[in-house]
């Protein structure tokens, strides 16, 4: 085992993790992770699991959580390591960032709604249930369209050097 840590790590428990933490804490001891922090936003759905798939190898599961907050307008990730994940408080605190971010995913959606762009907060919620929309999510619903491709205020989203990182700029400008 090295003396090597991964603190950041999300499940698929988190609207954009792939594997459960079962399989992460699998992977993190076969590479000879020492610990890892399964820092999913703004959940803590992977503990106990993390934590008994850690103790069952002799990893390190150090719960965290990823918390998305509004400062000034601007949208920061907070990285809560060590956290008390089964506290009232961590539980009512994530309940109302959930709230918060589906009221701001539908506002989005009316929003492009407005704007006369093809998108339905039935079609959102499909997509991204159980988690609460993020707004990259609603984009790559909206660019996936072919309608959109011939908007003009959608072209540049197309555009081959912006394809990989389409989804952020769109959610970035609308």
């Amino acid at each position: 085992m090295s003396d090597q840590v991964d603190l950041h790590i999300h499940s698929n428990k988190s609207s954009d993790g792939e594997f459960s933490p079962t399989e992460l804490v699998r992977m993190a001891q076969q590479v000879g992770l020492r610990a890892i922090a399964i820092a999913d936003h703004d959940t803590v759905a992977a503990y106990p699991e993390a934590l008994e798939a850690g103790e069952k190898v002799g990893l390190e599961v150090i719960p965290s959580v990823e918390l998305t907050t509004i400062y000034e307008s601007r949208e920061f990730h907070l990285l809560l390591p060590f956290v008390d994940w089964a506290s009232a408080t961590i539980r009512k605190l994530i309940a109302e960032v959930d709230l918060r971010r589906r009221g701001e995913a539908r506002e989005r959606v009316k929003r492009l709604q407005k704007l006369g762009l093809e998108i339905s907060w039935e079609e959102v919620e499909q997509a991204t249930s159980p988690f609460p929309p993020l707004g990259v999510t609603i984009a790559q619903i909206l660019l996936r369209k072919s309608k959109p491709r011939s908007d003009p205020r959608l072209q540049k989203y197309y555009r081959p050097e912006n394809r990989a990182q389409a989804p952020y700029l769109f959610y970035r400008d609308y």
